[in-house]
């Protein structure tokens, strides 16, 4: 006791309106500037999907190529590294386009690898989508 006065506590527990304010003021900064992490992301995500089903449809044109359309390797004579590329026709089971999410256009080519000694030719696939390359994938074929 001080001067005959007793002295008090305040037994009020809680938050202040200003701390609420102040709280709730964070928050709306940190979710402003996380909104275009998340639309990023989002945009981020469907690139990498068409790109995955992209390669997924490659793979399935290049297999089926090794499979299914006759390619004469004796007769191909264009180096890979030259840009000379012997690019085959569509037909004969050869498509000019797939159709996975988007519609693709294929174009496929045979070479002859650089090594003298091997016999081994180059097929590569390559799937465009509106003058862009989307992806491309390679396999070897023996003579």
């Amino acid at each position: 006791m001080k001067n005959g006065y007793k002295l008090q506590k305040n037994k009020e527990n809680g938050f202040t309106l200003l701390e609420i304010l102040a709280a709730l003021a964070i928050m709306g900064v940190l979710i402003v500037v996380m909104i275009p992490f998340f639309t990023n992301y989002a945009v981020f995500t469907s690139k990498a999907e068409e790109n995955v089903d992209a390669i997924n449809l490659a793979e399935k044109v290049m297999y089926e190529v090794e499979d299914e359309y006759p390619i004469d390797v004796k007769s191909i004579h264009a180096s890979c590294n030259s840009n000379a590329l012997l690019k085959l026709s569509p037909g004969n089971g050869l498509p000019d386009t797939i159709e996975g999410d988007k519609l693709y256009n294929v174009k496929v080519y045979v070479c002859k690898t650089n090594d003298r000694k091997s016999t081994m030719y180059q097929l590569k696939v390559e799937l465009w989508n509106d003058q862009t390359l989307i992806t491309e994938t390679f396999t070897y074929l023996n003579e």
